[in-house]
């Protein structure tokens, strides 16, 4: 029986990794570790997350000092002999997944799960371009210095035994405006998101060259598809156009941007677990290469909207990459292949958010969300 640690397996790709893991390997116990800062739900794990198996550590001290707590979830343990004990109880279970709410910062914390398990896939990340531009001491805390403890602690219970996921992105090698960046690119991240990125990316490969930890480096492109916080660009267009609004577009919309739909992008993850080399990284990009405009458009049309009414132009964000690409050589080559066209995949994750349209509303009001749009879109 295979016990695996998903960091941030409540948000969008996490939980749809979980879901995957749940139904390929039946036997295994997934340890979701979770903040639930804004963009991770309970929900996301549902039907296969039971409420007695969510979990919220009360010890040990964030290094992030900025957090806001939200009203705690589920069973509420003051002690690590506790929480032990509960991870313990879930183990023996018939249970699939138990979700732990906590951060990555916290290291009282990440001692206690990580006694449980030597294999790690890391999601957690705060990982909106727009935030980060904002708020960019959320993102240093939270992808820099958390993914260190994460290794820390790795280092200290595991050292070169078992697997460490890391899941990286394709900005950190900043803009390509020609050809594609294989995986020896050099870094040149636009955004404080991407540079809290590559810097954590470097941060993974330190200590596998340093203290041999097990780490594997993944860069996917753009993902999409269900469960994706509805800030980013996709799912709020989708929103948008629900709720009889206009669609915002960063400056020409010109932007192209190479997107992977998150059923590709999570067989491609697994295949690499399954067969990546140790201290190896793995570029992950999508089938498509496509301009911003051009995907506003065709939810336009898949909706039913008038493209001229339904898309209006805003002004661009600072530093704004006019385009990513990777070259996906070293996947292609271990068998990994493609079982979605972006336009099916697009429909696909439009359909789900018009069912799910209450939910993802309920989000998009909330005072907190509200608060960051004005502020973003109305910028001077």
């Amino acid at each position: 029986m295979n016990i695996y640690i998903i960091t941030g397996g409540a948000g969008f790709i996490g939980s749809n990794f979980v879901r995957f893991l749940l139904k390929k390997e039946k036997e295994s116990k997934i340890i979701v570790y979770d903040s639930l800062e804004y963009s991770g739900f309970p929900e996301n794990l549902y039907p296969y997350l039971k409420k007695e198996n969510i979990i919220t550590p009360d010890f040990g001290k964030d290094a992030y000092p900025y957090r806001k707590r939200k009203k705690k979830k589920g069973k509420v343990i003051k002690t690590d002999s506790g929480l032990k004990k509960e991870i313990k109880k879930f183990i023996n279970s018939d249970e699939g997944v138990s979700l732990i709410v906590g951060s990555v910062t916290n290291r009282d914390i990440l001692e206690a799960v990580l006694e449980f398990s030597n294999k790690v896939f890391h999601f957690a990340a705060e990982t909106h371009v727009d935030r980060s531009i904002l708020y960019p001491h959320r993102f240093i805390f939270t992808d820099f210095v958390g993914t260190y403890f994460l290794l820390d602690v790795f280092k200290e219970l595991h050292g070169s035994n078992g697997v460490f996921i890391h899941i990286s992105t394709d900005e950190v090698y900043g803009e390509i405006l020609k050809g594609k960046a294989k995986e020896n690119h050099a870094f040149y991240p636009s955004s404080p998101y991407s540079a809290s990125k590559a810097g954590a990316d470097r941060l993974v490969y330190s200590f596998y060259k340093t203290y041999n930890i097990p780490a594997i480096i993944i860069r996917p492109s753009n993902v999409f598809g269900e469960r994706q916080f509805p800030e980013k660009f996709i799912p709020l267009s989708i929103m948008k156009l629900l709720k009889g609004e206009k669609i915002p577009i960063y400056g020409n919309g010109k932007q192209k941007r190479n997107w992977i739909y998150q059923e590709d992008a999570i067989r491609g993850i697994y295949l690499i677990y399954k067969k990546g080399k140790i201290g190896e990284e793995y570029n992950l990009p999508g089938n498509i290469e496509i301009e911003n405009i051009k995907v506003a458009e065709m939810l336009c049309e898949i909706s039913g909207r008038d493209k001229k009414t339904a898309i209006e132009f805003v002004k661009d964000r600072p530093a704004h990459d006019r385009r990513y690409a990777i070259d996906g050589r070293k996947v292609k080559e271990m068998g990994f292949d493609y079982k979605w066209d972006f336009e099916s995949a697009l429909k696909k994750t439009f359909n789900f958010y018009k069912r799910n349209f209450s939910f993802y509303n309920t989000i998009l009001e909330e005072k907190e969300t509200k608060e960051f749009m004005k502020k973003w879109y109305e910028r001077g």
